[in-house]
Parts: C-alpha cells; structure tokens; sequence
C-alpha cells in the first residue's frame, strides 16, 4: 500500500505542475494494482511447469527413429553406358511435366509426359517425348519415334516405372542411342 500512496502522490504532484496527464495516472494506478508481484511470479510458475509437464521423455534404450524420404532416381543404359541421375528437377510447362536429369558427367536426360496416369505411353514426336543430351549434342525421337514410357506406380505426387526408345541427332551427327533398362522411381510430380 506504501509504494501505492507513493506512486499516487508523485503523480498528483506531477499533474498539479503540469507535467503528467491524467489518463497516464490513472494507468499507473491500474497498472500497479492489477499485476502484482506475486500473481506475475504465480504465473510465470505456472507457465513453465505446464512447459516442462509437456515434453516427453525418451525411454532408456529408445532410439529417434528417421524420417525417411524416398530418395527419386533414374538410371538408365545410353549405347551400353550406364546414366545415374545426380540431379533431378521437376517443372510444370503449359501443362506437360517436365523432368529433367543430368548426371555426373553433365548428360542430360529430359522425360516430358502431360499424361502421368498409370499405364503404358508410347513415345511420339509431341507428347511423351525423351531428349538426351550428351557431348554437346541434343538427341531426340525425330525422325522415327519408338519405345515408351511405362508408369507403374503413382502415389502421394510421386510415380515410378521404365522406358526404352532410341534417340537420334540426323542433322548433326547421323548418331542414333538406344536407350535401354531405363528406369525412375519416386519421381515427385
């Protein structure tokens, strides 16, 4: 009660001089006699306890166990060489799926699909296509396409299947490569 008389009348002195509102005494007031020390250290009491009361202890012997992402992969046989995707990026264009892996060596391999569905695609000059590009040349299914792209399993915004066809660049090289035992798995769309 002291310190709340003390307060009270160094704030009446302050508004008689001029120099302290009225609304700002009457805050202090409410202030001072609202939020007491006791019920602050009550409920910073409180507030840790139910902190502490929340976490959940880990058994002796108990491990974390990981969260475990599939891990997106393509491979494939380019002329009896072997294709190991490092990295592997998925785009959406004009509504085509575009996914684009390039491994170690800096090859290119691009699979382009609209239909993602379960199921056989045949490779054709539009849509699906397969490009690869390697040495500095783009290889792509002009002017024959052939093979196809072969969904197998598609689930939570991933699929997994095979492919096969054969890439040509005429113009430039005359080089065909047959693309063989290719396969992606958890590709996520």
């Amino acid at each position: 009660m002291v310190s709340f008389l003390h307060a009270s009348s160094n704030c009446s002195r302050l508004q008689l001089m001029g120099l302290m509102p009225v609304y700002l005494c009457q805050t202090q007031f409410f202030l001072h006699e609202m939020i007491k020390p006791k019920t602050t250290l009550s409920a910073l009491i409180l507030l840790t306890s139910m902190f502490f009361a929340s976490c959940k202890q880990q058994e002796e012997g108990e491990e974390d166990l990981p969260t475990i992402v599939p891990v997106q992969s393509v491979t494939a046989m380019m002329d009896g060489n072997a294709f190991n995707a490092t990295l592997i990026v998925h785009e959406v264009l004009d509504g085509i799926h575009v996914f684009v892996c390039s491994n170690a060596s800096g090859d290119v391999l691009t699979l382009k699909m609209t239909n993602i569905d379960l199921g056989e695609h045949v490779i054709n000059i539009d849509d699906p296509t397969i490009t690869y590009y390697t040495g500095g040349y783009i290889h792509d299914q002009t002017p024959a396409p052939s093979g196809s792209i072969n969904i197998t399993e598609k689930t939570n915004y991933r699929i997994s299947g095979n492919f096969e066809t054969a890439v040509s660049n005429i113009s430039e090289t005359g080089q065909t490569i047959e693309i063989t035992s290719g396969a992606f798995s958890q590709l996520e769309y």
